[in-house]
């Protein structure tokens, strides 16, 4: 069932997998002594597997809470990615970036559409958001604070009573 959710969370695994490839192609960036681009390469491989599995989860289960909160680690960390490389970044890293905050924003807006349906999903899904904050630390807020943010979204935008206010 193609629908623009799982569209845009397949979209989201392709540029973390192409990022991941590149890196593994060219582990050493043109040069240099250190060559760490092949771990980074299978470590973004790996992140991309994880939406992949979040993809088959909702496909088969209906439950959109691991896609929410890999949409909403990744829109973090490419942004972070984005404001760190921007005087000097390389044109593949910013691209990526740009890439995964956009549609991880897009992608965490619409898993929160989907786990603001169900009652105990909403709650664990604060509970998963906010364990990122005890395994993170700083970064871990940013998760909860993106995460929440697009539940809240997702909720105004859930069809039905849900999302109304009266």
């Amino acid at each position: 069932m193609p629908t623009r959710f799982v569209g845009v969370q397949l979209a989201l695994a392709l540029i973390v997998a192409l990022f991941g490839l590149s890196f593994i192609a060219d582990p050493c960036g043109g040069g240099g002594d250190l060559c760490l681009g092949g771990a980074l390469g299978l470590f973004a491989l790996g992140i991309a597997g994880l939406g992949g599995a979040g993809i088959v989860i909702w496909l088969i289960g209906g439950r959109a809470l691991p896609l929410l909160v890999w949409d909403a680690a990744l829109a973090v960390v490419g942004g972070a990615v984005l404001l760190s490389a921007a005087p000097s970044g390389n044109g593949l890293l910013q691209l990526a970036a740009l890439g995964a905050t956009f549609l991880g924003l897009a992608g965490a807006v619409l898993a929160g559409r989907e786990v603001a349906t169900h009652r105990i999903e909403r709650v664990i899904a604060v509970a998963a958001l906010a364990g990122a904050v005890v395994v993170l630390g700083a970064g871990g807020v940013a998760i909860l604070v993106v995460g929440l943010v697009a539940l809240f979204v997702g909720w105004r935008l859930a069809p039905g009573d849900i999302g109304q206010v009266a």
